[in-house]
């Protein structure tokens, strides 16, 4: 974990100037693949996800089949130990509510609410733009290609890509939508 997220959890070990996105700098707490509110820290089940499952299309690699549950569940203890974010109470994962079915008429009021929200502004009116931005942090981070679903780093079910419009944290050049937007519009 170190060679990436350095000796002290702050995204600075040798490995990480060479990759785009960073990695995270686990002592500010801020993550962005998680199922609570934007504003609270990931639950103990998101942070064993992403150590257990990595993230795909990107330098973090899965670790499910090198440490054992025990192990992974300890890495999970320890990287909270890291940040002070984690001294308050559990957050409560956010409730996802049922997906509608998908129909012509559902499918037009999200291509209208894809250009109203501007989401083409940054991957293209065809979803296929990739563009490099600035995290909070002034770090360069790509946009997905959303043509390419087994690019999403955290993940490409369904309720995954749900999550990342409702919880996105405040470091990544995209928004949450919690607040602008519907459950129904974020389906």
């Amino acid at each position: 974990c170190a060679t990436c997220h350095g000796p002290d959890g702050r995204g600075n070990g040798p490995a990480a100037p060479s990759l785009i996105p960073r990695p995270r700098d686990l002592t500010r707490g801020v993550f962005k693949y998680k199922s609570t509110p934007a504003d609270q820290p990931p639950s103990n089940d998101d942070l064993h996800r992403v150590v257990a499952n990595g993230l795909q299309a990107s330098a973090m690699p899965y670790f499910r089949d090198l440490l054992t549950a025990d192990e992974i569940r300890d890495v999970v203890a320890y990287i909270k130990t890291l940040s002070s974010t984690f001294a308050g109470p559990a957050p409560e994962p956010v409730r996802i509510p049922p997906r509608p079915p998908a129909d012509a008429a559902s499918v037009g009021r999200g291509r209208s609410l894809y250009a109203d929200l501007g989401c083409d502004g940054c991957h293209g009116a065809d979803g296929g733009r990739r563009e490099t931005l600035r995290d909070a942090t002034q770090l360069p981070v790509v946009t997905r290609d959303l043509t390419a679903p087994w690019t999403f780093a955290g993940g490409s079910d369904p309720e995954q890509v749900w999550l990342r419009l409702d919880s996105m944290s405040s470091l990544s050049p995209m928004p949450s939508y919690a607040d602008s937007t519907t459950p129904a519009d974020r389906w």
